[in-house]
């Protein structure tokens, strides 16, 4: 698991790169968080959620995950909004 790698000039928050050649499955992890202090809605979130979205897409396009992907891998993206500590949506 990588943190903040580098991918297609943006930062991925969670990198779940195959341990071994056996390893069929690999992903990549955005975080949003939503302070505390303000309050959750349901507009904030899909904004979030479109915003994590596009990073993703921009990072699948690096050349690590593309090699991954033309060996056979299969990518996982993945989306998690928190309200504080608390999970408000994942994807």
């Amino acid at each position: 698991i990588k943190s903040e790698l580098e991918l297609n000039k943006g930062f991925a928050d969670l990198f779940i790169k195959p341990f071994n050649p056996y390893v069929e499955h690999f992903a990549i992890v955005e975080v949003k968080y939503i302070d505390r202090s303000k309050k959750l809605n349901k507009k904030t979130i899909k904004q979030l959620k479109e915003e994590a979205i596009k990073q993703l897409n921009q990072y699948e396009k690096d050349e690590l995950v593309q090699k991954y992907v033309k060996e056979g891998k299969i990518l996982h993206k993945i989306v998690m909004i928190f309200h504080g500590w608390e999970l408000v949506a994942i994807e």
